[in-house]
């Protein structure tokens, strides 16, 4: 359970140009963009924006957890446990799938397909 990744690194002797980010430019464009509120409870259809599924300490999907899209332009997180679904998830690209959001119990909204 460390916070560790795979990495590959490309090396060189001859060091290549280094620019500095224009970090002002880059945070005047995030803020131009419209900003999306997220909703705490929600039920309906829904496109799925991005995932991730949790893994327990044997190696086994445990659960995911995916931020939707929602129709009027908000968003909400939302929780899947089904097998099949994390399976699905981890052998094709969820994002941009259109799913149902209905509502789980303590107001945590689940992802059914």
């Amino acid at each position: 359970m460390h916070m560790t990744k795979h990495v590959f690194g490309v090396y060189s002797t001859a060091p290549g140009e280094v620019r500095l980010p224009d970090q002002q430019g880059v945070q005047a464009g995030l803020d131009a963009r419209p900003k999306k509120a997220i909703r705490d409870t929600y039920a309906g259809p829904a496109t799925i924006a991005t995932y991730s599924v949790a893994h327990a300490r044997t190696g086994e999907a445990e659960w995911g957890l995916a931020v939707c899209d929602l129709p009027d332009g908000d968003r909400c997180y939302a929780r899947f446990d089904d097998a099949d679904l994390m399976a699905e998830a981890e052998a094709t690209e969820l994002v941009g799938a259109s799913v149902s959001v209905v509502p789980g119990g303590d107001n945590v909204n689940i992802v059914k397909r």
